[in-house]
């Protein structure tokens, strides 16, 4: 009897060791990546340290949770991980427009992700 039980729980623990085993280790579905709805900017062009509000919209799928990575050209990004920032655009003293562009990733929990950017012109 003893080697039954032992035989039944060696195939239990087996069973879910390998159910564990492969849950974890499912392949990441790509067409579930989040996308980028709107990317909208208060401004499409400002003066030297001028501010400009920021705004991405983003669904995901299947729900998974949404972080947000803001970079720019150059300027300051408010918080490079808000939904809605501000960037503050640089005191250039070059006596030209310059160009700056700002990008935005939108990253869901299984580091699948869409991006967007937009250009901005600091007119001096």
């Amino acid at each position: 009897m003893s080697v039954i039980r032992r035989s039944c729980a060696v195939a239990i623990a087996t069973f879910m060791l390998a159910g564990c085993a492969l849950s974890g280790n499912q392949p990441v579905d790509p067409t579930k990546r989040p996308r980028i709805t709107s990317l909208q900017v208060s401004s499409s062009r400002v003066t030297p340290g001028g501010i400009i509000g920021l705004e991405v919209t983003a669904q995901s799928p299947d729900d998974s949770k949404l972080t947000y990575h803001w970079t720019s050209s150059q300027g300051m990004i408010s918080d490079p991980h808000s939904q809605r920032p501000h960037w503050i655009a640089p005191n250039n003293a070059f006596g030209q427009d310059t160009y700056i562009t700002l990008s935005v990733r939108v990253i869901d929990d299984k580091q699948r992700e869409d991006s967007r950017q937009e250009t901005i012109t600091v007119a001096n």
